[in-house]
């Protein structure tokens, strides 16, 4: 199997001429469960720790200010990736500055004052932004969407006010600002048009080096769940409007009348975070062939399961930033059903189908799935584009951390 992350660069005779580096990183938005933006987190943590030894420029260390009850995740992680690359010596080039709990309220402050302690730095990374006081230069702080701004109506009012001011903060106080695709750089420049005059730095998402460690399904597993009798779906993330379950409920209902009368049956697998949306979106579904499965929230192992299993993952959300589970879906051959974002036309190319969520989309997803299953040279037309996706993407966080060593040598 070809991994996904490219081996590390053996040490050998250390060049004087080569610019050593000292990064800040900052983590505390790092949790145990997980989500996506931990995911960018410690993929782009550990592609600069993979880079670090590279020619040109090298990293002398990197310290990464992360709170201490997610750094025990982090760090397992961390090595069990290089390990499993051959290079468990690229952890000597991390340092972990753990956040105390005593101090969470006081981060803004705090995290601030540990970076000016321990400083100065060649770069200030922060991977998700931060309301940091004074955080100190040159800095670097990554936007991975503007929900906020482009599904406002889904969102609440302190949330938004929270986001605005943090947007705001960002754009006056750092030296680059990241964005993670070139959708969510269009979305900054459209709604905050001073952000023009900000080196504005593409460091994409890619495919996780936690998949680098799986298998992937073969062809027979793949056509039995497409084409078999018994289907299963699945939807991941939080259980509300703005991911979209309320589309993905009205497409079940089309998909359960068009398979009233045939032997199929389905299981919709939800995996994800009950809101305060949830019980109203579940009320009153009467669903003949389709059984719901609520799993809520679950580890690594069980999710790729049902990723493996699965036919279709939908994701019909009303905006994305990029969508980390739509390349896990590709991963595991998992065929994605798609709202008309122009994130996902990014990802996935102009070719793939996507679905406009006006009028009858229910029913044009039933088609898209009944033509899926029952004309094979559709069906492997689509699944090879999948698989070109996957490849254009797969090097995405080590073109990420490219850049923002590159940064390390500018200007602030």
């Amino acid at each position: 199997m070809r991994l996904l992350i490219s081996p590390c660069i053996k040490s050998g005779t250390r060049n004087m001429n080569i610019r050593r580096l000292k990064i800040a990183f900052i983590a505390t938005s790092y949790i145990p469960q997980r989500d996506g933006v931990s995911i960018y987190l410690e993929n782009l943590l550990a592609e600069l720790l993979r880079q670090g030894r590279g020619p040109g420029l090298g990293i002398d260390g990197i310290d990464v200010f992360i709170g201490q009850h997610s750094l025990p995740t982090l760090s397992s992680l961390l090595q069990r990736h290089f390990d499993h690359l051959g290079c468990g010596e690229a952890m000597g080039r991390v340092r972990f500055c753990p956040v105390s709990h005593a101090h969470i309220g006081w981060e803004p402050w705090h995290v601030p004052h540990m970076v000016r302690k321990k400083g100065p730095y060649d770069l200030i990374v922060l991977a998700n932004m931060r309301p940091f006081l004074m955080i100190g230069r040159p800095s670097l702080s990554v936007l991975h969407d503007l929900t906020y701004k482009v599904a406002g109506r889904h969102i609440s009012v302190l949330r938004r006010f929270y986001s605005e001011l943090l947007v705001s903060w960002t754009l006056a106080r750092d030296d680059f600002i990241g964005v993670v695709s070139d959708t969510t750089r269009s979305a900054l420049l459209q709604h905050y048009p001073r952000a023009a005059r900000k080196r504005l730095v593409l460091v994409p998402n890619g495919v996780p080096f936690k998949l680098a460690w799986i298998e992937r399904p073969g062809t027979a597993v793949v056509e039995q769940k497409l084409t078999g009798d018994r289907l299963s779906f699945v939807v991941v993330g939080r259980i509300n409007y703005l991911k979209g379950f309320d589309r993905v409920i009205k497409a079940c209902e089309a998909i359960d009348a068009y398979l009233a009368r045939s032997n199929v049956s389905i299981t919709l697998h939800v995996v994800g975070k009950e809101t305060s949306e949830t019980k109203g979106l579940f009320s009153d579904k009467v669903l003949k062939k389709i059984n719901i499965r609520r799993h809520g929230y679950i580890n690594d192992e069980a999710l790729n399961a049902l990723y493996r299993d699965s036919a279709f993952c939908f994701f019909l959300s009303r905006n994305e930033g990029f969508g980390l589970p739509l390349i896990e879906a590709l991963w595991f051959r998992c065929v994605p059903i798609l709202s008309d974002l122009p994130i996902f036309r990014e990802v996935m190319g102009d070719d793939f189908p996507l679905f406009d969520m006006e009028g009858a989309y229910g029913e044009a997803i039933a088609d898209f799935i009944a033509k899926l299953r029952d004309d094979e040279a559709f069906r492997q037309g689509l699944l090879e584009k999948a698989e070109r996706v996957l490849e254009a993407r797969r090097d995405g966080y080590a073109i990420a951390a490219s850049k923002v060593m590159k940064l390390c040598t500018l200007p602030a």
